[in-house]
């Protein structure tokens, strides 16, 4: 059998031609796609209650990525205490023209972050990260996994060496599985809180469920806060399977439940257990902090360990009702609704 007909001589030349045009018509109906996105977004919300704004875009990435790296971005959210926001002096992100939903998002540059807090202060922190990554992972419209993780952050309040944060919608039941990891936190005297200067591990494994009724906030069709509601409602539970703090000569283990009442406040109990107590008084006194109840955590657990006679290892509630921080049945503080 003969092959001298052109087709076998142009054909796959061609083919490549074809596939080669498609891609680059593809990447380019992708790109205004994503163009005409950010051009309509800027100034207005992505997400009920969350804003976006930035002063330039690029795009870039053919022939299989679409890039959108912004300049001066910032993202505002609306909270009950009054606004927040987060601005980065260069953000980008990253995601493939193929494939599954992922996107890779990394930011750049100072970082500031501003929130008001529990108490109606306005608060402010800036920080320059040498790394600090995002992705996320989408199933349907609704995020199911997220992950964060932030490097050598340095600023006047605190310096971390490594912060971690892991979020997933689980396959198997109705909650969301949450991992938290820090190493070398060093930390102001305005941090410290009594416990000390440098956390050199924090980790955290906890849930939250059901996660049905926070599919909203997840989809970006919803506000944070009326979807917390909905959680709250359908018997939301947040569960603590394992915290682990090492904190200057404090070493800390925590596990329990906590859900919010119906003014939404924290409501439940933590069960602590402490090594180091015998660290608290000297670092109280080093920071000039009232000992006694109603003053924070760190002086409540130095109370309990000097009611239960604990030279060094002690075991104490955390308890969260009616509004109230108690530790070992004696007030600590006040919790404040969280929305």
């Amino acid at each position: 059998m003969r092959f001298s007909h052109r087709g076998f001589l142009y054909g796959p030349f061609l083919f490549v031609v074809f596939v080669a045009l498609a891609v680059c018509v593809y990447w380019w109906l992708t790109a205004n796609a994503v163009t005409a996105y950010l051009d309509a977004s800027n100034g207005h919300d992505i997400a009920p209650g969350v804003t976006l704004r930035f002063a330039d875009k690029h795009i870039a990435g053919f022939p299989f990525r679409v890039d959108a790296v912004l300049d001066n971005a910032e993202i505002d959210v609306t909270t009950s205490q009054g606004p927040a926001s987060w601005k980065a002096e260069h953000f980008a992100v990253h995601a493939l023209t193929y494939g599954p939903s992922q996107a890779v998002y990394e930011a750049a540059g100072s970082q500031t972050l501003r929130w008001t807090g529990l108490d109606g202060q306005n608060h402010v922190w800036t920080f320059v990260p040498a790394l600090l990554r995002a992705s996320s992972y989408t199933q349907g419209s609704a995020l199911a996994r997220f992950d964060l993780v932030a490097e050598a952050v340095r600023s006047s309040e605190l310096n971390a060496d490594q912060f971690q944060f892991h979020i997933r919608r689980n396959p198997q039941h109705d909650r969301f599985d949450i991992i938290v990891n820090a190493y070398g936190l060093h930390l102001s005297p305005l941090l410290q809180a009594g416990f000390g200067d440098t956390i050199t591990k924090l980790s955290l494994d906890a849930s939250a469920a059901p996660a049905t009724p926070l599919g909203g906030l997840m989809g970006g069709k919803a506000d944070w806060r009326a979807s917390l509601e909905g959680w709250r409602a359908h018997g939301g539970l947040f569960t603590l399977n394992a915290l682990e703090v090492d904190w200057n000569d404090l070493k800390a283990q925590a596990s329990g439940t906590l859900a919010l009442d119906a003014q939404h406040r924290p409501d439940g109990t933590l069960t602590v257990n402490l090594d180091g107590v015998q660290s608290l008084a000297a670092n109280l006194a080093k920071l000039g902090l009232m000992q006694g109840p109603d003053n924070g955590l760190a002086p409540a657990f130095l109370m309990a360990a000097q009611a239960a006679n604990a030279q060094i290892q002690l075991s104490a509630d955390i308890g969260f009702k009616n509004g109230t921080i108690s530790v070992a049945g004696q007030p600590a503080g006040i919790a404040r609704p969280l929305y």
